[in-house]
């Protein structure tokens, strides 16, 4: 018997289309995105959806907290239920998750990295900068990424960009390519707390940009519509 190798490819359209087109689970998140263009250039120069969804929620004691959620996360929530959610999006720029799929988060928490957002330091020069009312953005400085970030901070970092030696390597790639910041985008803590309901939890998708747009993680809403790069391992083609 002859094992074909599973090769993995770049298909590109609105979230909707593409992500059916490929095997569960074998959708890239950002960290593998990023390790991929450590060594393969022409990744550089594509924006992707990344398996990846922001979670924002309100504690028991008050706090506003955000979890990035990796291929699990992004196949129980987006994946499953992908034509439901990307027109939730489209509507009201937000997913709300159902009581079913705030319950599944629990069975599903190793697969999500979370932080209190008070934690991220509300600053204009380091940690959480707040763009406007929706939107806020952690900066990672590529060279002085350990004197600048704080704990919190580096774990939402290395929830993008991969963890311990991969987050050094892919720093030092960017500094290489003269990306002396990058940042991940997320809502404003004040946002989730307008917006989320009584143990409730919001749900956005992300894109990352290309190199040019110094590999930043945006966070996105309706753009779900719009014509851009999934990776990962094509369904078999049925040829009978």
């Amino acid at each position: 018997m002859v094992i074909l190798e599973q090769k993995v490819e770049n298909r590109s359209g609105p979230l909707v289309v593409t992500v059916p087109q490929f095997q569960l689970g074998s959708w890239r998140t950002a960290a593998e995105l990023q390790a991929e263009r450590r060594t393969r250039r022409g990744l550089r120069g594509e924006i992707f959806y990344p398996a990846n969804l922001s979670l924002y929620r309100v504690d028991s004691e008050g706090k506003v907290c955000i979890g990035i959620g990796g291929k699990q996360i992004f196949g129980a929530i987006a994946a499953s239920n992908i034509e439901a959610f990307c027109q939730e999006l489209v509507n009201t720029g937000n997913y709300l998750l159902k009581p079913a799929q705030v319950e599944e988060l629990s069975r599903l928490e190793l697969d999500i990295t979370w932080v209190d957002a008070y934690g991220l330091r509300l600053s204009s020069q380091l940690g959480l900068y707040k763009h406007d009312d929706e939107i806020a953005s952690l900066e990672i400085d590529t060279l002085g990424y350990e004197d600048s970030l704080y704990d919190d901070e580096r774990t939402i970092a290395e929830a993008v960009h991969g963890s311990g030696d991969d987050f050094i390597k892919t720093m030092k790639v960017l500094a290489h390519a003269r990306i002396g910041v990058t940042h991940v985008y997320v809502l404003d803590p004040e946002y989730v707390r307008e917006h989320v309901t009584q143990n409730g939890v919001i749900a956005r998708p992300h894109l990352l940009h290309t190199f040019t747009g110094r590999s930043d993680l945006e966070v996105i809403g309706s753009l779900v519509c719009a014509e851009v790069d999934v990776r990962g391992i094509p369904k078999p083609t049925d040829k009978n």
